[in-house]
Parts: C-alpha cells; structure tokens; sequence
C-alpha cells in the first residue's frame, strides 16, 4: 500500500558567484566641460538578494557618482584646469546582497580631452615705403 503526502521542497540559492565585470579596466574618454552617462555592468549569475549588486566608488574625485542599484557612472563636468593631470583615476565596485557579500572591482580611467577656448588675435600694421629698396 502506498499513500500520497503533498510537500513542498524549497531550494534555496547559496551565494557561492560573485559579481563580474566584462572587463578588468575601463577607459572613457570626454571632452573637457561635457558631462557623460556610462553603464558599468558587472553580472552574478545568483538569483535573489545574492544575485542583486550594489556598485560604490573608492578613491572617487569631486564630480563623479555612481547610481548603486544600476552601475551608471555620472561624469561631471571636468575642468582641464583644475585638475593635476589630463586623467582622473578611481575604482568602481561590486557588491552582492548575499551573506557573507561577494564583492569584485574594476579600474576605471577617465581622459579629459581639453577644449581650447582662447581666440588668436593678430595685429596689423601697415608700414608705408616711401623710398626705394637697395
């Protein structure tokens, strides 16, 4: 004789991947003054909260952010001038919402190209000869 017994199995995810970038480093490039929008997408095959990642920025200069859920860096306007050299250096980090968190980082390298804005001025003098060369 056998009998039935409705159940119910639960599988849970263990939080054995951690996020990925495509790549190790990043090099944007933007002209001086512009402001750009730039999806860094790192993946973690995991499902739920141990699939789910949270991006920050370390070592990050005054005029970039990072919106965390989505890994859309913010650049800015940067100013050529003010800055100590024609890059701005940082890293953007990703962190899984699973326990213990699994984290990855990626370097990422903004060139500043600069946009001259000065304007050549010539002056013109007319001289006037009144003798002859020789």
């Amino acid at each position: 004789k056998s009998t039935d017994c409705p159940g119910k199995v639960v599988v849970r995810d263990i939080n054995d991947n951690t996020p990925t970038f495509e790549n190790s480093e990043y090099l944007i490039e933007i002209d001086e003054e512009k402001t750009l929008k730039q999806k860094l997408e790192a993946v973690d095959p995991d499902i739920g909260e141990n699939g789910e990642i949270v991006y920050t920025l370390e070592n990050v200069p005054q005029g970039l952010a990072v919106e965390a859920s989505a890994g859309i860096l913010f650049i800015g306007k940067l100013d050529r001038d003010t800055m100590d050299s024609d890059s701005v250096r940082f890293v953007l980090r990703a962190t899984d919402r699973g326990h213990p968190p699994r984290t990855s980082v990626t370097n990422v390298t903004i060139n500043v190209k600069v946009q001259y804005t000065c304007v050549s001025q010539y002056e013109v003098t007319n001289v006037l000869q009144s003798k002859a060369s020789g």
